[in-house]
């Protein structure tokens, strides 16, 4: 059984931060919708996450995009047949998030496939 937690609000950015590049600043709750920028990465007492971090760093730095989107399908065609439960992979062009309208998961996928997805329904 999937749970899902849907999110309906708008999530902050980091001004001017492009996904696919090392952070170098990150968002600090001061309050209800009130988020301060701050330097550096998230500080972490996780022993985990720093190496987490170095790993999505070299995903990052990975050139041959076409390979990743390959091994992703597969692997999506894979978890599905193991589990039973559908994985799909959606593939969001940087250049399609920067002008989206799109204010919600659902809607960005809604804006990307053409049809509200079966997730939300």
């Amino acid at each position: 059984m999937t749970t899902l937690i849907p999110y309906d609000r708008a999530l902050p950015k980091v001004p001017g931060r492009a996904p696919y590049t090392r952070p170098d600043a990150y968002l600090e709750k001061l309050g209800e919708g009130d988020y301060a920028v701050r330097q550096g990465r998230r500080p972490s007492t996780m022993f985990l996450v720093d190496k987490l971090c170095q790993a999505v760093d070299q995903w990052r730095e990975y050139e041959d995009v076409a390979h990743r989107d390959a091994s992703i399908q597969d692997w999506c065609e894979k978890i599905s047949a193991q589990t039973g439960q559908t994985w799909r992979y959606l593939k969001v062009p940087q250049r399609r998030f920067d002008v989206t309208d799109a204010e919600t998961f659902e809607d960005l996928v809604q804006e990307l496939e053409g049809e509200k997805p079966e997730l939300f329904d």
